[in-house]
């Protein structure tokens, strides 16, 4: 980890503006985040409701279910972008590995899996 190649500015924010600097940072590198979540989820998604065609309601209901998968994958990319280095589709998707495998089945049975805080926590954890 290399701080002088920080891309943000590291200080105490209040909730509002750590929103916004969220908001700034998928701003500024809405294509490797939004070709990594797309790349990762359209498969998925067609797949489901291909196996699924009769009951499209399990379908929705297992891409809910495998939220913490393709969000790992955006957070994967939001990393290594604050450092300067945002990973291209292939070179996230190369590192799957990496990505899935420290605690992908908490973040798929936890019992926090129902909380409405979970998308700020699963990073933490």
């Amino acid at each position: 980890m290399e701080l002088e190649k920080l891309s943000v500015q590291l200080r105490p924010r209040g909730g509002w503006e750590a929103l916004d600097l969220g908001c700034q940072m998928a701003r500024s590198w809405w294509r490797p985040v939004w070709g990594v979540w797309l790349a990762v989820y359209l498969p998925a998604a067609v797949l489901l409701h291909a196996v699924f065609r009769q009951q499209p309601f399990i379908a929705a209901v297992a891409l809910w279910w495998l939220k913490p998968v393709f969000d790992r994958f955006v957070l994967h990319v939001v990393s290594r972008a604050v450092f300067g280095a945002p990973p291209t589709v292939g070179e996230a998707l190369a590192a799957w590995r990496d990505i899935l495998q420290p605690g992908l089945l908490a973040g798929l049975f936890w019992v926090q899996r129902l909380s409405p805080w979970r998308s700020f926590t699963l990073p933490v954890w």
